[in-house]
């Protein structure tokens, strides 16, 4: 699941089936940028190179309604809880991958 972001702070979610990664690409902006792109959908961890992530936000916004993708997707949050990649409100962290 890759998190586009656009240099005019448009976000879509391209490949939501692969719940192998989690990402979000941005061309290069500044943090409070980011912030402001994102909204509800998550917040840089304070240095940009890193966002987290709500998991219902990204469940909506999959435009997935597939039970066998919710079960696989509850598995990748899980996964991602359990090596520490989750933060106290529940949002999972993503590397951020700049453009340019």
């Amino acid at each position: 699941m890759i998190i586009e972001v656009s240099g005019s702070g448009a976000v879509s979610i391209a490949d939501a089936r692969d719940l192998k990664r989690l990402s979000v690409q941005a061309p290069r902006m500044a943090v409070d940028a980011l912030a402001a792109a994102l909204g509800p959908l998550g917040a840089p961890d304070g240095d940009g190179e890193h966002v987290f992530l709500d998991p219902a936000q990204l469940r909506t916004r999959s435009g997935i309604a597939d039970p066998e993708w919710e079960k696989q997707f509850a598995g990748m949050i899980e996964y991602a809880s359990g090596h520490g990649w989750t933060d106290d409100l529940g949002r999972v962290r993503a590397h951020v991958e700049y453009d340019g």
